[in-house]
């Protein structure tokens, strides 16, 4: 008689093959949910930044002009004592209903037993509503790492400007330190054609998207294009390892107005590196937009839009100089960035549609 052998796992091969693919699904399962819940993230990243042109408009429409990127409290809070570095989103708490937030802001205050003046610097360590967080200013997308003070994914677009951030002669994107600007008056390029906010990361290791190298050389102005050249060859979202980079990154202070914790410029395309150029701190230089999002940013416009802006959009010539101030404060210079910088600028001459990009 023939015997028939009847071919069978045994136990312990299926017990091996279950181990295998429960191992296999604790590989992909979170880039699985991951990928399902970015397009959510992004969403309540865009509702973010729309929020904060909302906030924005209805300042606009309490005081007759945008406020400014960088500055003192309003007067009709102090006469005088506050920091003149504070950021633009102090004076939005209000609109953000975040009133309470201002009133502590806005008052002398004790904590851990020392006195604080209304609107201390916003560096000013122990001082707990700088270190408050507020969710309207974090995207959903980004993580980064612990900071003493509050966190911001958002910043001020202050167009094609890099010298002399702090102290510009002319407002040339929709803000500006020290200066503001109005609807009716100052965007002959149109509202719809003008940045208000941009979006970067915060700190997470050597990410370009939410660090910025520091102490930079002055030449990078006469070519930002070197600034690109600090990221890593092999991993371009990451900085080269020889490269100095700043302590805290990015948005790491919701309260100060100084360039790389709340401003961005439209100079290197989004997703490009940042550079402090001859310091670490309130120092000018090249601050790209960037984000957590697969292959773009966020970008709210003046007119409360909020668009998806690839990293490849047109960014001109790289190698161009950093305008001057002089050419800044000229009514219709044309911008040297390509539409990345047209949109930028409010007065650049060029009304440029979003189907244009």
């Amino acid at each position: 008689m023939k015997r028939f052998i009847r071919s069978a796992f045994t136990l312990v091969e299926l017990l091996v093959v279950i181990a295998v693919i429960g191992l296999l699904l604790g590989m992909f399962l979170p880039f699985v949910g991951r990928g399902v819940r970015e397009p959510s993230r992004r969403t309540g990243c865009s509702n973010n930044m729309r929020q904060l042109v909302l906030a924005t408009l209805n300042y606009e429409s309490a005081h007759g002009h945008l406020p400014t990127a960088m500055g003192p409290l309003d007067e009709k809070y102090v006469t005088a004592g506050s920091s003149s570095q504070l950021s633009g989103f102090i004076s939005l708490l209000a609109f953000m209903e975040h009133n309470d937030l201002l009133d502590e802001i806005i008052k002398s205050q004790t904590y851990g037993g020392v006195n604080f003046p209304p609107g201390p610097n916003p560096w000013t360590t122990g001082y707990e509503p700088y270190q408050q967080s507020i969710n309207v200013l974090l995207c959903p997308s980004s993580n980064g790492n612990e900071s003493e003070f509050g966190k911001t994914n958002y910043g001020f677009s202050i167009g094609d400007v890099a010298r002399s951030i702090h102290k510009p002669q002319t407002a040339r994107g929709a803000f500006a330190c020290g200066l503001t600007t109005n609807l009716n008056q100052d965007f002959p390029d149109g509202t719809s054609n003008t940045i208000a906010f941009l979006e970067f990361d915060v700190a997470e290791g050597r990410s370009t998207g939410g660090q910025y190298a520091i102490r930079q050389p002055e030449s990078f102005f006469d070519d930002p294009s070197q600034c690109l050249k600090l990221a890593d060859e092999k991993a371009s979202k990451l900085y080269s390892e020889n490269v100095t980079l700043s302590k805290l990154g990015r948005g790491s202070n919701w309260a100060s107005g100084t360039a790389e914790s709340t401003l961005a410029n439209t100079i290197l395309a989004p997703g490009s590196p940042s550079c402090a150029i001859g310091g670490k701190r309130a120092a000018d230089g090249f601050y790209s937009a960037n984000s957590m999002h697969t292959a773009g940013s966020n970008v709210a416009y003046v007119d409360g839009s909020v668009h998806f802006i690839g990293y490849s959009i047109d960014a001109g010539d790289p190698s161009s100089p950093a305008p001057t101030q002089t050419q800044l404060a000229t009514e219709g210079f044309a911008t040297p960035y390509g539409v990345w910088g047209a949109l930028g600028a409010r007065n650049d001459g060029r009304a440029i549609e979003f189907g244009d990009y």
